[in-house]
């Protein structure tokens, strides 16, 4: 049997298999390292290794039969979650593939995880996918290990002690949805938003202009998002990301959903050229669309945030299709100056910082649609006061 340990950092690394070798010392198990390696008598083996700074498909080709990932809610991608399940695959006939996850709920990226175990069934019953596989979500509380409350009482008391409310429900009852993502930049318009009922179902309107805004980047992840406007709301209908694709792979995808496109919105390096083409990206949507905008660069971020606050109460999203980029903004946060413990004026550039610059590229752009509209309004009402 094969096993994979994973860990987010090295250190939490090396205190999981200070852990288990205290007690696979009792079966003859022999560490060895570079990678940490635990090995049994029976040939049986425990691979460690650490996630952070590491490629997510650097086993692709191997094969475990049993997996564990620690604090999986550490894991930034659900993507990247998927790619660790390439390696788990058996071809013994005994041995069954399986994977076991462990978390707290107070990090960043618990949404996804609750999303993926915790509310498709109900705690302890099987739920079986379309691809025929089985997960069982099992709820663990400090109350339901009997041997720490009998060794270190006195860790009931520290967690009944905490005083941040929502990190003792996180910690304590094992509330997923009271922690929320300190330094948060939107997650108050975001909560307004589900309150509202504005986090719904938005169908396309083919009576309605297709608008798409971009946030461009070949070497990372791109983010684009279908929107329409009518009077005020901006209508969110669908929006894509992926990442290390090429722009003819986001033009393919849009063609396919055969969406009759008014105009694309691009940020202000839409202009750079391609060494590999020798070509911008305006010059290349310009060519399959004709109308393409490129918005004028802010020297403030902040201006442009505020922006797309102020315009938040008007943005309708269409839930199903926009999962992902709902998750992202409500987890794009301020980077954190750990040092003197406060937040900087600047976001944490993330994955999710692309959909939330996309966003607020749709937000100015909506701006600058409506106080086109509002001209051509009043410019009509004046003519038609001389007629």
């Amino acid at each position: 049997m094969r096993v994979l340990v994973l860990r987010e950092t090295y250190d939490d690394l090396v205190d999981w298999i200070d852990r288990a070798m205290q007690l696979y010392e009792n079966f003859w198990a022999v560490k060895s390292w570079l990678p940490v390696q635990i090995t049994f008598p029976s040939g049986a083996t425990i691979r460690t290794w650490y996630l952070k700074g590491q490629s997510y498909d650097k086993y692709k080709w191997h094969e475990y039969q049993k997996m564990i990932i620690e604090e999986v809610t550490q894991i930034p991608w659900e993507e990247s979650y998927e790619k660790l399940l390439w390696s788990l695959r058996s071809t013994v006939d005994w041995l069954k593939p399986q994977i076991f996850l462990t978390t707290n709920p107070d990090w960043v990226w618990r949404l996804r995880v609750k999303r993926r175990f915790v509310d498709i069934v109900k705690a302890g019953e099987r739920y079986t996918d379309e691809k025929w596989n089985t997960r069982i979500f099992i709820p663990a509380r400090v109350q339901d290990n009997p041997i720490l409350l009998e060794k270190d009482p006195w860790y009931l008391q520290y967690l009944e002690w905490i005083r941040d409310d929502q990190l003792r429900k996180a910690w304590l009852e094992w509330d997923w949805e009271a922690y929320d993502v300190k330094g948060a930049i939107y997650s108050s318009q975001i909560k307004q938003a589900r309150d509202e009922w504005r986090l719904c179902r938005v169908p396309l309107e083919k009576n309605l202009s297709v608008y798409v805004a971009w946030d461009l980047w070949i070497n990372d992840y791109m983010s684009l998002i279908i929107f329409q406007t009518y009077g005020k709301e901006i209508r969110v209908v669908d929006s894509y990301y992926n990442d290390w694709e090429p722009l003819d792979f986001y033009i393919s995808r849009l063609k396919q959903a055969n969406y009759t496109i008014e105009k694309h919105y691009l940020p202000h390096d839409a202009n750079v050229t391609s060494r590999q083409t020798g070509k911008t990206d305006y010059d290349i949507l310009t060519g399959l669309w004709e109308r393409c905008e490129i918005l004028p660069r802010t020297s403030d971020l902040r201006t442009d945030i505020n922006t797309a606050r102020q315009t938040f109460p008007y943005v309708w999203f269409d839930q199903e299709r926009n999962k992902t980029l709902i998750e992202h903004l409500e987890i794009y946060r301020k980077e954190r100056d750990e040092k003197h413990q406060v937040f900087k004026d600047r976001p944490y550039h993330w994955p999710e910082s692309h959909f939330a610059d996309a966003f607020r590229y749709m937000c100015v752009a909506s701006q600058s649609l409506l106080q086109v509209r509002n001209h051509y309004k009043a410019s009509s009402s004046d003519l038609s006061h001389l007629l």
